[in-house]
Order: structure tokens, then C-alpha cells, then sequence
């Protein structure tokens, strides 16, 4: 598959502990959030594998950054 420069940037997942270092809280504090609605909402890869989209968790960082 080749890719053009209309195309978009094929997405790269963080899987729990990556998202977790980067956000720097607990396992239980990202779930609250996720089922508050104020962190991304995670992918379902696999039958047991879930994932977040790294440019999700990226503007989320920023965006937390930028209302200090």
C-alpha cells in the first residue's frame, strides 16, 4: 500500500502503560475520566487487547497544558 500526501497519517495506539506514563496518574483515575467523558475513550484492538490513538492522548495533553 502506498500512501499520497492526501492521505492521512496511519494512526499509532498506546497501549495502558504508555498512556499511563504519559499522563502520569493512576489505572483507576483514567477510568474515572474515560467514564466521565474528559479523557479519549479507548479502542477495542482485540478480543482482550485495547488501545488509545497516541494523537488523542497527544491533544488531550496539549489541551490540559494550554487551560493551565
Amino acid at each position: 500500500m502506498t500512501l499520497t500526501t492526501n492521505d492521512p497519517p496511519p494512526k499509532k495506539y498506546l497501549r495502558q502503560p504508555e498512556v499511563l506514563a504519559r499522563v502520569g496518574v493512576s489505572w483507576m483515575t483514567l477510568r474515572r475520566w474515560e467514564d466521565k467523558g474528559t479523557f479519549p475513550k479507548r479502542c477495542k484492538l482485540g478480543d482482550r487487547t485495547v488501545a488509545w490513538v497516541e494523537s488523542e492522548i497527544d491533544d488531550w495533553c496539549s489541551r490540559r497544558a494550554d487551560a493551565r
